[in-house]
């Protein structure tokens, strides 16, 4: 499935470029103020035009909720059930990281119509 997925990622990514592409971060809802944290989780591309980046993530939200609460055990795993998921443009985990402030978070419901 892992390779399947990154095949998947790696040809749209090709023909639609960083645009079809979303950085995505997963939060524990326990936490609040100065111990809120966003971690990044991983990318999800998706074809422009024909579905939006929120319906993209939440057909995929189970895989991602799996692979962040593997990825951060100790951060994350607690909460497996209940992580939150935003994301942001493609390829601007490193602004993310900087808190630039022209790159904002948006919250992904888990599910969505369409």
């Amino acid at each position: 499935n892992i390779l399947r997925q990154l095949r998947h990622y790696n040809d749209i990514r090709k023909v639609g470029g960083k645009d079809c592409v979303q950085d995505i971060y997963a939060r524990d809802p326990n936490t609040s103020g100065d111990n809120t944290r966003f971690w990044f989780v991983g990318k999800v591309a998706r074809c422009t035009g024909t579905v939006s980046a929120e319906a993209a993530i939440a057909r995929q939200i189970n895989l991602l909720e799996e692979h962040a609460t593997r990825i951060r055990p100790v951060e994350l795993g607690r909460s497996f059930g209940r992580l939150e998921f935003w994301f942001a443009p493609g390829d601007t985990e490193m602004l993310t990281s900087q808190n630039d402030i022209g790159t904002r978070l948006q919250h992904v419901a888990k599910i969505v119509e369409g």
